[in-house]
């Protein structure tokens, strides 16, 4: 991966932005990038996360403050209904986890909050998209 590229260097995405003459154009790569450096905070440190779904990338970290993000990578061409058990996390029912969507046409774009009960959120993660997701942790609200 490169930080930037042109049209004539590398027309399949790679960079993080592409220079066209002088227009630059942030690229999917760089919105994907933003996903995990804007919620997974220096210090953070990765927890357990696991999924049986072949078409689902996971990742999950425990900020320094205590909040949870969750980086979940649906490489589906159709959408994904998805359990999040958030078992072990210290993340209380009621807790809201604010989902941010990155897919072709939303560049990390903050979403509608999902409430946790029962030790646990749902979603549809839209078809070809990443989202990250969000929890307070014991110092309250993020995001």
């Amino acid at each position: 991966m490169w930080g930037s590229t042109t049209p004539s260097e590398n027309g399949d995405n790679e960079g993080l932005i592409e220079i066209d003459g002088s227009t630059v154009i942030p690229s999917g790569r760089l919105w994907a990038f933003a996903g995990y450096s804007r919620f997974v905070r220096p210090g953070a440190v990765r927890i357990g996360a696991s999924t049986g779904d072949g078409s689902l990338d996971l990742t999950a970290f425990r900020n320094r403050d205590g909040s949870v993000a969750i980086v979940a990578l649906n490489t589906a061409a159709t959408p994904d209904p998805v359990t999040f058990t958030l078992a072990g996390t210290g993340i209380r029912d009621g807790s809201v986890a604010t989902p941010y969507l990155t897919d072709a046409t939303s560049d990390t774009a903050r979403q509608p909050g999902v409430t946790v009960h029962g030790g646990a959120f749902n979603m549809t993660l839209p078809a070809r998209s990443m989202v990250s997701f969000v929890l307070p942790g014991r110092g309250g609200d993020v995001g």
